[in-house]
């Protein structure tokens, strides 16, 4: 698992990019699935998987005066036809949901 960053070093590089209101929400359970990656190795002992949302600042929120998407659910929408309907709603929901 070479060249992944541990979950403080993301958000500091998320901030150091410009980014604000930062979560790198982990998920504990992923560990049951990691193991399986590479068995007996103890991957799951250094490997997360993680929700991670940010907001990128400047706009001041559009034309609607609404505040801008959090960074997973603007990607979604960037994203388009190409990206399939269910993750698409399911970012939007998490970036809707979680507050860090």
């Amino acid at each position: 698992m070479s060249g992944a960053p541990r979950p403080d070093d993301l958000a500091a590089a998320l901030q150091a990019a410009g980014f604000e209101q930062i979560c790198v929400d982990l998920k504990p359970a992923s560990r049951s699935f990691i193991k399986d990656w590479l068995p007996g190795s103890g991957a799951e002992d250094y490997v997360v998987s993680a929700n991670i949302t940010a907001r990128k600042p400047g706009d001041a929120g559009g034309a609607a005066g609404k505040a801008p998407a959090p960074a997973a659910a603007a990607w979604a929408e960037s994203e388009g036809e190409q990206m399939p309907a269910r993750l698409k709603a399911s970012l939007e929901r998490q970036a809707k949901a979680k507050e860090c």
